[in-house]
Protein backbone atom coordinates (compact mmCIF):
# COMPACT_ATOMS: atom_id res chain seq x y z
CA UNK A 1 0.00 0.00 0.00
CA UNK A 2 1.27 3.48 -1.02
CA UNK A 3 1.55 6.51 1.60
CA UNK A 4 -1.67 8.25 0.05
CA UNK A 5 -3.41 5.10 -0.15
CA UNK A 6 -2.34 4.42 3.31
CA UNK A 7 -3.23 7.87 4.81
CA UNK A 8 -6.27 8.24 2.98
CA UNK A 9 -7.44 4.78 4.52
CA UNK A 10 -6.54 6.17 8.19
CA UNK A 11 -8.21 9.30 7.70
CA UNK A 12 -11.22 7.47 6.36
CA UNK A 13 -11.13 5.05 9.45
CA UNK A 14 -11.33 7.79 11.81
CA UNK A 15 -14.24 9.56 9.62
CA UNK A 16 -16.07 6.63 9.97
CA UNK A 17 -15.68 6.11 13.82
CA UNK A 18 -16.15 10.08 14.67
CA UNK A 19 -19.42 9.36 13.00
CA UNK A 20 -20.28 6.30 14.57
CA UNK A 21 -18.87 8.60 17.98
CA UNK A 22 -21.26 11.38 17.62
CA UNK A 23 -24.25 9.73 16.74
CA UNK A 24 -23.80 7.63 19.88
CA UNK A 25 -23.31 10.63 21.97
CA UNK A 26 -26.41 12.43 20.83
CA UNK A 27 -28.72 9.49 21.28
CA UNK A 28 -27.39 8.98 25.09
CA UNK A 29 -27.02 13.04 25.42
CA UNK A 30 -29.40 12.11 28.97
CA UNK A 31 -28.53 8.72 29.63
CA UNK A 32 -26.30 9.04 32.60
CA UNK A 33 -23.47 6.99 34.04
CA UNK A 34 -24.60 3.64 35.34
CA UNK A 35 -22.47 3.66 38.40
CA UNK A 36 -21.23 0.48 38.73
CA UNK A 37 -20.51 -0.51 35.05
CA UNK A 38 -17.05 -1.19 33.92
CA UNK A 39 -15.76 -0.82 30.47
CA UNK A 40 -12.65 -2.97 29.67
CA UNK A 41 -9.97 -3.07 27.02
CA UNK A 42 -6.79 -5.10 26.88
CA UNK A 43 -3.80 -4.62 24.36
CA UNK A 44 -5.75 -2.69 22.15
CA UNK A 45 -9.02 -5.08 21.42
CA UNK A 46 -6.54 -7.78 21.24
CA UNK A 47 -6.28 -9.49 24.72
CA UNK A 48 -9.13 -11.30 26.46
CA UNK A 49 -6.32 -11.60 29.69
CA UNK A 50 -3.87 -9.41 31.51
CA UNK A 51 -4.50 -6.75 35.06
CA UNK A 52 -8.12 -5.88 33.48
CA UNK A 53 -9.54 -9.62 33.59
CA UNK A 54 -7.89 -10.16 36.93
CA UNK A 55 -9.85 -7.73 37.98
CA UNK A 56 -13.48 -8.64 36.05
CA UNK A 57 -12.85 -11.65 37.39
CA UNK A 58 -12.91 -10.62 41.32
CA UNK A 59 -15.89 -8.44 40.68
CA UNK A 60 -17.65 -11.30 39.28
CA UNK A 61 -17.01 -13.31 42.19
CA UNK A 62 -17.59 -10.08 44.73
CA UNK A 63 -19.27 -7.87 43.31
CA UNK A 64 -21.98 -9.91 41.10
CA UNK A 65 -24.01 -6.64 40.68
CA UNK A 66 -21.20 -4.87 38.48
CA UNK A 67 -21.94 -4.44 34.82
CA UNK A 68 -19.26 -5.43 32.76
CA UNK A 69 -18.37 -5.20 28.99
CA UNK A 70 -15.27 -6.24 27.59
CA UNK A 71 -14.09 -4.56 23.91
CA UNK A 72 -12.27 -6.29 21.24
CA UNK A 73 -10.63 -6.04 17.96
CA UNK A 74 -12.66 -7.23 15.23
CA UNK A 75 -9.75 -10.19 14.79
CA UNK A 76 -9.87 -11.01 18.07
CA UNK A 77 -13.60 -10.86 18.62
CA UNK A 78 -14.84 -14.68 18.01
CA UNK A 79 -11.05 -15.78 19.62
CA UNK A 80 -11.75 -14.19 22.89
CA UNK A 81 -13.65 -16.78 24.77
CA UNK A 82 -15.25 -14.13 27.40
CA UNK A 83 -17.79 -14.71 29.67
CA UNK A 84 -18.68 -11.28 29.98
CA UNK A 85 -20.78 -9.04 27.13
CA UNK A 86 -18.18 -8.04 24.23
CA UNK A 87 -18.85 -5.14 21.78
CA UNK A 88 -16.17 -4.85 18.39
CA UNK A 89 -13.70 -1.88 18.65
CA UNK A 90 -15.85 1.31 17.17
CA UNK A 91 -18.91 0.20 16.69
CA UNK A 92 -22.00 1.76 17.57
CA UNK A 93 -22.40 -0.32 20.87
CA UNK A 94 -18.71 0.09 21.58
CA UNK A 95 -19.03 3.46 22.33
CA UNK A 96 -22.81 3.35 23.78
CA UNK A 97 -20.85 1.25 26.00
CA UNK A 98 -17.91 3.48 26.85
CA UNK A 99 -19.81 6.55 27.18
CA UNK A 100 -22.42 4.87 29.76
CA UNK A 101 -19.59 3.33 31.79
CA UNK A 102 -18.75 4.54 35.32
CA UNK A 103 -15.21 2.91 34.88
CA UNK A 104 -13.34 2.79 32.10
CA UNK A 105 -10.21 -0.28 32.33
CA UNK A 106 -7.04 -0.66 30.06
CA UNK A 107 -3.79 -1.72 30.19
CA UNK A 108 -2.31 0.05 27.24
CA UNK A 109 -2.75 3.03 25.93
CA UNK A 110 -6.18 4.45 24.46
CA UNK A 111 -5.62 6.44 20.92
CA UNK A 112 -8.53 8.97 19.70
CA UNK A 113 -10.92 6.93 18.64
CA UNK A 114 -11.02 4.41 21.16
CA UNK A 115 -11.21 6.89 24.64
CA UNK A 116 -13.65 9.38 24.84
CA UNK A 117 -14.65 10.35 27.97
CA UNK A 118 -17.90 12.15 29.76
CA UNK A 119 -18.14 14.45 32.86
CA UNK A 120 -17.88 11.69 36.21
CA UNK A 121 -16.09 9.00 34.58
CA UNK A 122 -13.18 7.60 35.84
CA UNK A 123 -10.23 6.07 33.54
CA UNK A 124 -7.91 3.82 35.19
CA UNK A 125 -4.72 2.43 33.49
CA UNK A 126 -3.35 -0.45 35.13
CA UNK A 127 -0.89 -0.36 32.44
CA UNK A 128 1.62 -3.87 31.18
CA UNK A 129 4.70 -4.69 33.29
CA UNK A 130 7.71 -2.63 35.11
CA UNK A 131 9.98 -0.91 32.49
CA UNK A 132 12.82 -2.41 31.06
CA UNK A 133 12.74 -0.59 27.46
CA UNK A 134 12.46 3.34 27.40
CA UNK A 135 8.83 4.78 27.70
CA UNK A 136 6.91 7.79 27.25
CA UNK A 137 8.75 11.13 27.35
CA UNK A 138 12.25 9.08 26.27
CA UNK A 139 11.14 7.77 23.21
CA UNK A 140 8.48 10.45 22.41
CA UNK A 141 9.59 12.15 19.01
CA UNK A 142 8.76 15.81 18.13
CA UNK A 143 5.51 15.18 15.38
CA UNK A 144 5.11 17.18 12.11
CA UNK A 145 1.39 19.36 11.96
CA UNK A 146 0.77 16.73 9.06
CA UNK A 147 1.91 13.61 11.26
CA UNK A 148 -0.42 14.19 14.01
CA UNK A 149 -3.31 15.15 11.72
CA UNK A 150 -2.95 11.54 10.23
CA UNK A 151 -1.64 9.79 13.25
CA UNK A 152 -1.85 11.94 16.35
CA UNK A 153 -0.08 11.15 19.78
CA UNK A 154 -1.86 8.68 21.59
CA UNK A 155 0.52 8.83 24.52
CA UNK A 156 -0.27 12.28 25.09
CA UNK A 157 -4.36 11.68 24.60
CA UNK A 158 -4.10 8.27 27.07
CA UNK A 159 -2.37 10.73 29.57
CA UNK A 160 -3.99 13.40 29.79
CA UNK A 161 -7.29 11.41 30.15
CA UNK A 162 -6.28 9.32 32.58
CA UNK A 163 -7.31 9.72 36.52
CA UNK A 164 -6.02 6.25 38.19
CA UNK A 165 -2.34 4.39 37.16
CA UNK A 166 -1.58 1.09 38.91
CA UNK A 167 1.75 0.97 39.99
CA UNK A 168 3.42 -2.20 41.25
CA UNK A 169 6.57 -0.76 42.65
CA UNK A 170 8.35 2.76 43.74
CA UNK A 171 10.28 2.36 40.75
CA UNK A 172 7.73 2.12 37.71
CA UNK A 173 5.85 5.17 39.81
CA UNK A 174 8.67 7.17 39.20
CA UNK A 175 8.73 6.62 35.10
CA UNK A 176 4.87 7.46 35.71
CA UNK A 177 5.77 10.60 36.63
CA UNK A 178 8.96 11.71 34.93
CA UNK A 179 7.95 9.61 31.74
CA UNK A 180 4.03 9.38 31.64
CA UNK A 181 3.86 13.48 33.19
CA UNK A 182 0.92 11.71 34.68
CA UNK A 183 -0.33 14.22 37.30
CA UNK A 184 -3.33 12.07 38.21
CA UNK A 185 -3.99 9.33 41.23
CA UNK A 186 -1.14 6.83 42.13
CA UNK A 187 -2.13 3.48 43.34
CA UNK A 188 1.37 1.24 44.86
CA UNK A 189 -0.67 -1.80 45.12
CA UNK A 190 1.45 -3.87 42.95
CA UNK A 191 -0.26 -5.61 39.41
CA UNK A 192 -3.44 -7.50 39.71
CA UNK A 193 -2.08 -9.82 36.82
CA UNK A 194 0.98 -11.04 39.68
CA UNK A 195 -1.62 -11.87 42.35
CA UNK A 196 -1.75 -15.45 40.89
CA UNK A 197 1.93 -15.71 41.68
CA UNK A 198 1.27 -15.72 45.15
CA UNK A 199 -1.60 -18.22 45.96
CA UNK A 200 -2.03 -21.78 44.52
CA UNK A 201 -1.93 -21.81 40.87
CA UNK A 202 -2.28 -25.69 40.50
CA UNK A 203 -5.46 -25.46 38.43
CA UNK A 204 -4.16 -22.72 36.15
CA UNK A 205 -1.13 -25.29 35.09
CA UNK A 206 -3.45 -28.39 34.61
CA UNK A 207 -5.68 -26.49 32.37
CA UNK A 208 -2.53 -25.06 29.68
CA UNK A 209 -0.91 -28.58 30.51
CA UNK A 210 -4.21 -30.29 28.95
CA UNK A 211 -4.95 -27.73 26.23
CA UNK A 212 -1.32 -28.55 24.76
CA UNK A 213 -1.03 -32.29 25.98
CA UNK A 214 2.03 -31.56 27.88
CA UNK A 215 2.86 -34.78 30.12
CA UNK A 216 3.46 -33.71 34.38
CA UNK A 217 6.79 -35.09 33.67
CA UNK A 218 7.69 -32.71 30.90
CA UNK A 219 9.28 -29.34 31.74
CA UNK A 220 7.64 -26.32 29.56
CA UNK A 221 10.63 -23.85 28.14
CA UNK A 222 8.23 -21.02 27.41
CA UNK A 223 9.83 -18.50 24.83
CA UNK A 224 8.11 -14.97 25.05
CA UNK A 225 10.25 -12.57 22.98
CA UNK A 226 8.97 -9.16 22.75
CA UNK A 227 8.87 -7.57 19.10
CA UNK A 228 11.01 -5.07 16.64
CA UNK A 229 9.40 -1.89 14.87
CA UNK A 230 9.60 -3.62 11.48
CA UNK A 231 7.71 -7.05 13.05
CA UNK A 232 10.02 -9.19 11.24
CA UNK A 233 11.71 -12.27 13.05
CA UNK A 234 15.35 -11.36 12.38
CA UNK A 235 16.72 -12.02 16.13
CA UNK A 236 14.12 -15.13 17.08
CA UNK A 237 17.57 -17.28 16.26
CA UNK A 238 17.58 -19.24 19.57
CA UNK A 239 18.82 -22.29 19.52
CA UNK A 240 16.31 -23.62 21.44
CA UNK A 241 16.70 -27.87 20.68
CA UNK A 242 20.51 -27.32 22.01
CA UNK A 243 18.96 -25.26 25.09
CA UNK A 244 16.62 -28.51 25.68
CA UNK A 245 19.28 -30.61 25.38
CA UNK A 246 21.09 -28.77 28.24
CA UNK A 247 18.70 -28.22 30.08
CA UNK A 248 17.45 -31.74 30.44
CA UNK A 249 21.01 -33.27 31.19
CA UNK A 250 20.89 -30.04 33.92
CA UNK A 251 17.45 -30.91 35.38
CA UNK A 252 17.22 -35.09 34.56
CA UNK A 253 13.87 -34.11 33.00
CA UNK A 254 13.27 -33.55 29.25
CA UNK A 255 11.93 -30.57 27.78
CA UNK A 256 9.09 -28.97 25.53
CA UNK A 257 9.19 -25.88 23.86
CA UNK A 258 6.50 -23.78 23.84
CA UNK A 259 6.31 -19.86 21.76
CA UNK A 260 3.88 -16.93 22.34
CA UNK A 261 4.70 -14.23 19.97
CA UNK A 262 3.52 -10.11 21.42
CA UNK A 263 0.05 -9.78 20.61
CA UNK A 264 0.99 -6.91 17.79
CA UNK A 265 2.60 -10.07 16.08
CA UNK A 266 -0.28 -12.57 16.48
CA UNK A 267 -1.15 -12.40 12.83
CA UNK A 268 1.93 -13.95 11.73
CA UNK A 269 1.76 -16.75 14.55
CA UNK A 270 1.14 -19.28 11.58
CA UNK A 271 4.81 -18.35 10.59
CA UNK A 272 6.66 -20.28 13.67
CA UNK A 273 6.37 -23.98 12.50
CA UNK A 274 8.64 -22.75 9.41
CA UNK A 275 10.74 -20.70 11.81
CA UNK A 276 10.67 -23.49 15.23
CA UNK A 277 9.76 -26.64 12.89
CA UNK A 278 6.92 -28.53 13.80
CA UNK A 279 7.89 -30.17 17.10
CA UNK A 280 7.41 -27.16 18.92
CA UNK A 281 3.87 -25.55 20.86
CA UNK A 282 2.63 -22.40 19.13
CA UNK A 283 0.85 -20.64 22.46
CA UNK A 284 0.59 -17.57 20.95
CA UNK A 285 -3.51 -17.47 20.41
CA UNK A 286 -3.64 -18.44 24.23
CA UNK A 287 -5.51 -15.48 25.51
CA UNK A 288 -4.01 -15.09 29.20
CA UNK A 289 0.12 -14.79 29.24
CA UNK A 290 0.07 -15.09 33.12
CA UNK A 291 -0.91 -18.63 33.15
CA UNK A 292 1.38 -19.79 30.51
CA UNK A 293 4.03 -17.99 32.80
CA UNK A 294 2.30 -19.80 35.82
CA UNK A 295 2.79 -23.36 33.89
CA UNK A 296 6.19 -22.74 32.92
CA UNK A 297 9.65 -23.75 34.05
CA UNK A 298 11.79 -21.50 32.20
CA UNK A 299 10.73 -18.43 30.60
CA UNK A 300 12.99 -16.97 27.48
CA UNK A 301 12.61 -13.95 26.34
CA UNK A 302 14.46 -10.73 25.45
CA UNK A 303 13.27 -7.14 26.60
CA UNK A 304 9.73 -8.57 27.45
CA UNK A 305 8.47 -7.21 30.62
CA UNK A 306 7.23 -10.61 31.29
CA UNK A 307 10.80 -11.51 33.05
CA UNK A 308 9.71 -9.29 35.94
CA UNK A 309 6.52 -10.66 36.20
CA UNK A 310 8.05 -14.44 36.41
CA UNK A 311 10.84 -13.55 38.92
CA UNK A 312 7.84 -13.59 41.34
CA UNK A 313 7.72 -17.26 40.81
CA UNK A 314 11.21 -17.89 41.77
CA UNK A 315 11.75 -19.81 38.04
CA UNK A 316 14.60 -19.38 35.99
CA UNK A 317 14.45 -16.72 33.32
CA UNK A 318 16.43 -16.95 30.58
CA UNK A 319 17.54 -13.39 28.23
CA UNK A 320 18.60 -13.92 24.87
CA UNK A 321 19.91 -10.93 23.31
CA UNK A 322 21.62 -10.70 19.95
CA UNK A 323 20.47 -6.99 18.99
CA UNK A 324 20.96 -5.23 22.42
CA UNK A 325 23.78 -3.20 21.30
CA UNK A 326 21.44 -2.20 18.27
CA UNK A 327 17.58 -2.26 19.62
CA UNK A 328 16.23 1.13 18.96
CA UNK A 329 14.14 2.18 22.66
CA UNK A 330 17.09 1.75 24.88
CA UNK A 331 16.64 0.56 28.06
CA UNK A 332 16.27 1.84 32.22
CA UNK A 333 18.83 -0.82 33.59
CA UNK A 334 21.88 -2.33 32.43
CA UNK A 335 21.25 -5.66 31.22
CA UNK A 336 24.02 -7.06 32.45
CA UNK A 337 22.87 -6.32 35.86
CA UNK A 338 19.77 -8.11 36.07
CA UNK A 339 19.43 -10.96 37.67
CA UNK A 340 18.96 -13.50 35.06
CA UNK A 341 20.62 -15.60 32.90
CA UNK A 342 21.78 -13.53 29.77
CA UNK A 343 23.27 -15.09 26.45
CA UNK A 344 24.00 -12.27 23.45
CA UNK A 345 24.37 -15.57 20.98
CA UNK A 346 23.71 -18.82 20.99
CA UNK A 347 27.85 -20.22 21.13
CA UNK A 348 27.38 -18.31 24.66
CA UNK A 349 24.48 -20.78 25.95
CA UNK A 350 26.80 -23.79 27.61
CA UNK A 351 28.64 -21.66 29.36
CA UNK A 352 26.10 -19.44 31.12
CA UNK A 353 24.02 -22.42 32.03
CA UNK A 354 26.86 -23.90 33.63
CA UNK A 355 27.66 -20.40 35.93
CA UNK A 356 23.88 -20.83 36.99
CA UNK A 357 23.05 -21.44 40.41
CA UNK A 358 20.00 -21.39 41.86
CA UNK A 359 20.62 -20.14 45.43
CA UNK A 360 22.22 -16.91 44.34
CA UNK A 361 20.12 -16.67 41.51
CA UNK A 362 17.24 -16.27 44.14
CA UNK A 363 19.54 -13.53 46.03
CA UNK A 364 19.74 -11.65 43.54
CA UNK A 365 16.07 -11.78 42.74
CA UNK A 366 15.60 -10.43 46.20
CA UNK A 367 18.25 -7.55 45.52
CA UNK A 368 16.51 -6.45 42.86
CA UNK A 369 13.39 -6.45 43.78
CA UNK A 370 14.19 -4.44 47.06
CA UNK A 371 16.30 -1.90 44.56
CA UNK A 372 13.04 -0.98 42.41
CA UNK A 373 10.96 -0.57 45.66
CA UNK A 374 8.67 -3.90 44.87
CA UNK A 375 5.05 -3.49 46.04
CA UNK A 376 3.70 -6.97 45.05
CA UNK A 377 1.88 -9.24 47.71
CA UNK A 378 -0.52 -10.78 45.94
CA UNK A 379 -3.36 -8.59 47.29
CA UNK A 380 -3.40 -5.81 44.61
CA UNK A 381 -6.83 -7.11 42.84
CA UNK A 382 -8.39 -7.17 46.01
CA UNK A 383 -7.11 -3.53 46.90
CA UNK A 384 -8.32 -1.84 44.29
CA UNK A 385 -11.97 -3.16 43.57
CA UNK A 386 -12.17 -2.16 46.99
CA UNK A 387 -10.40 1.12 47.36
CA UNK A 388 -12.88 2.08 43.96
CA UNK A 389 -16.44 0.87 45.65
CA UNK A 390 -15.45 2.71 49.21
CA UNK A 391 -14.53 5.95 47.35
CA UNK A 392 -16.53 8.36 45.56
CA UNK A 393 -14.72 10.40 42.88
CA UNK A 394 -16.09 13.50 40.88
CA UNK A 395 -13.70 13.98 37.53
Amino acid sequence: MNNVAYILQKLGERVQAFVAYWLTKTYIFCCPLRERKFFCISMSGNSYGDSVKCLTDYLSTHHPEAEIVWAFSSGFFKKSNCPHKGVKLYSFSYYYHILTSKYILSNARLNQRMLHKRKGQVYIQTWHGTALKRLGTDIDKKRSAWKELVLPSVFKHDVRHTDIMISGSTFMSSVFRDKFLFKGDLWETGMPRNDIFFHDHSEVVEKVRREYGIADDMQIVLYAPTFRNDRQFTYYDFDYKNFCQLWQQRTGKSCVFMVRLHPILLYKSSALEQLFGSDTINASAWPDMQELLCAADVLVTDYSSSMFDFMLSGKPVVMYTPDADSYSNGFYFHLDGLPFIRMNDNSEMEKALQQFNTNKYKRKIEAFLDKIGNKEKGDATHCIIEKIFSQKYAY
